[in-house]
């Protein structure tokens, strides 16, 4: 019923929401996929507030490095097709950013087998030391 799938969406806001603000924790490319699933198949079709929120986690996974496949199939199953062409822009799905896919792990292999390293990784600091090389 849509009351139940309000329920459930508003217990997967509130848990991804919670990872995000985590000092402990980090979403990554698999956290930011089942949420754009959330919005997919918990939110009808049409609303604004679907709309809203797949366009908020999207932007985030590549503020964050964590666009692999699996975030594009679920975030164009989320968005209207306008939304999806707005924000991937010129960017083609088997040449995307590094800056978008940079924490995105080796395992995802339809990413990584047409991913190409655009520019220097970002900065890193060393778990050791607690420093930047």
């Amino acid at each position: 019923s849509k009351r139940q799938r309000e329920k459930a969406f508003g217990v997967a806001e509130a848990t991804f929401l919670e990872l995000c603000g985590s000092d402990y924790a980090s979403a990554n490319h698999v956290a930011y996929g089942t949420m754009l699933k959330c919005v997919a198949h918990l939110l009808p079709q049409g609303s604004p507030r679907r709309e809203q929120i797949a366009r908020q986690v999207f932007e985030k996974a590549c503020r964050d490095g964590c666009v692999g496949s699996m975030v594009l199939s679920r975030f164009k199953e989320a968005a209207t097709p306008a939304l999806y062409k707005e924000l991937m822009g010129n960017v083609k799905k088997n040449n995307l950013p590094y800056d978008w896919t940079f924490r995105v792990p080796r395992s995802d292999k339809k990413l990584h087998r047409q991913r190409k390293r655009k520019g220097p990784p970002p900065s890193r600091i060393n778990k050791k030391t607690g420093l930047r090389p």
